[in-house]
């Protein structure tokens, strides 16, 4: 491709990569106005240079001549080479403030990205450091919640094994005293038998002192010393029954407060009640238990959504990772441009230089700068731009390895 014509061609598509750096780069918003402002003129420069024809390019194999000899256009009025080459020299000469402003546009873009990206970048190294000591001391905060409840439905199982046995053998105990309390009833009822036959041997002895009584009245003078023993026998016939219905009377009461007291119906009721208030704390105690256990179920369940709910703020954290490191390609390719932009700035020179007649020497055409260009793409994005900025089929090749962070 001649010089001239592939200088439309560069200008064109270093306009698209521009464009479709915009895509990736807002912040490059004045650079892409600036460097499609240079597409403009340059498009514009090389239909002036077109314009020369057959004669402009006899020019290119002859030394540099302070003026160009105009050719007649069949379509269009003659222009004089001698006032449009100087002025295009000229005007690319104007070109270099501009060139450098936007070289250094470019590059402030280039250090913004790469400083924002990496700020972001630190924050969020910081909050997936945050979300790993939250899980560490959730999951701690879990385990001893586990080993306490664990230790509470311990301690409550010991408790009321503890109050069960303590019924059990209370019950037994309770067994055995009525057993025992029946034995006495017994042996009392054997009493009653006893002073009963006392009873008997009191009544026939005072029978038989009244006898004797008589008797010694009978007896006269010779019977005084017999009657004194009948009345002190009858005496004692009368003290040993009176001390025998006051065993009655006695064993009488002791049966009563013994059936009464202990082996009543009133007693088995209120022994009853007791166990069943003992039983009553037995289950309140089975609830916190099962408290416990429903606690520590919520609790686990609890952690699980927090473990679900970390696993994805960790995905998201490293999907924002993922597309903050395609920042830095914005900025790979931000350099690439600027990088193309310099190349340009010097063929231009080279161009006004030879326009002017200062120099002679051979000329960057437009595919050297393109090619150029070409060897710096880092995405399948700018190639497929720009197979269609220059009406190419797109290329499924291998592209260069993206630098990261």
């Amino acid at each position: 491709m001649p010089v001239r014509a592939a200088l439309p061609a560069a200008a064109g598509l270093l306009a698209a990569g521009v464009a479709s750096l915009a895509v990736w780069a807002i912040d490059a918003g004045t650079a892409v106005v600036a460097l499609a402002s240079v597409a403009g003129v340059l498009t514009a420069q090389a239909a002036l240079v077109r314009r020369a024809g057959a004669r402009a390019r006899e020019v290119e194999t002859m030394p540099a001549l302070p003026v160009l000899v105009a050719e007649v256009d069949t379509t269009t009025e003659p222009v004089p080479a001698a006032s449009t080459a100087p002025l295009v020299a000229a005007r690319i000469d104007e070109l270099g403030p501009f060139f450098t402003l936007t070289d250094a546009q470019l590059k402030s873009i280039a250090d913004q990205t790469s400083e924002a990206a990496l700020g972001i970048l630190a924050q969020l190294r910081d909050l997936d450091g945050q979300l790993s000591v939250m899980k560490s001391r959730a999951d701690a905060s879990h385990e001893r919640a586990n080993r306490i409840s664990a230790e509470g439905q311990e301690t409550d199982r010991k408790v009321i094994e503890t109050i069960r046995a303590y019924m059990k053998a209370r019950a037994d105990e309770i067994a055995a005293e009525r057993g025992h309390l029946s034995q006495v009833m017994e042996q009392m009822h054997s009493l009653k038998t006893l002073t009963r036959s006392l009873d008997q041997i009191g009544s026939a002895t005072n029978i038989l002192s009244l006898n004797a009584t008589i008797e010694a009245e009978r007896a006269g003078a010779l019977g005084a010393g017999f009657k004194v023993v009948a009345s002190e026998i009858r005496a004692l016939s009368q003290q040993s029954r009176a001390a025998v219905q006051e065993a009655n009377a006695a064993i009488a009461a002791t049966q009563s407060v013994i059936e009464t007291t202990l082996l009543g119906t009133s007693t088995d009721e209120r022994r009853s009640a007791e166990a069943k208030q003992i039983e009553h704390v037995l289950n309140q105690l089975d609830a916190v238990s099962n408290s416990y256990t429903a606690i520590v179920s919520e609790h686990a369940a609890l952690m699980a959504d927090m473990d679900a709910e970390h696993v994805a703020i960790a995905h998201s954290v490293m999907d924002t990772f993922g597309r903050i490191q395609f920042q830095d390609v914005v900025r790979q390719q931000v350099e690439a441009l600027v990088e193309a932009l310099a190349s340009l700035q010097v063929v231009l020179g080279n161009f006004s230089q030879c326009l002017a007649g200062e120099t002679q020497g051979e000329l960057t055409c437009g595919q050297e700068l393109i090619a150029r260009l070409q060897s710096r793409y880092v995405s399948a994005v700018q190639h497929t731009t720009h197979a269609v900025a220059l009406g190419e089929t797109a290329r499924t090749e291998e592209t260069r390895a993206i630098e990261l962070f």
